[in-house]
């Protein structure tokens, strides 16, 4: 999705999303848990939560017959 994801939702570093997506599907054993809790803590991942539902929410052009 690469520039469609930073034109979607700026401001997250889609770049660093997708790296965090692989860390979490394929390298279970480097996840740095205080990241991850920072994450959480600092609000972040509620964020982009927000970010992501209003995403799905919001009928794209592709989706117009």
């Amino acid at each position: 999705m690469g520039a469609e994801a930073e034109r979607l939702c700026p401001g997250h570093g889609s770049a660093g999303l997708r790296g965090v997506g692989n860390v979490l599907r394929h390298g279970y054993d480097d996840v740095e848990l205080d990241i991850l809790w920072e994450t959480i803590v600092d609000g972040r991942l509620e964020r982009m939560r927000a970010d992501c539902a209003r995403v799905v929410a919001t009928p794209s052009s592709q989706d117009k017959p």
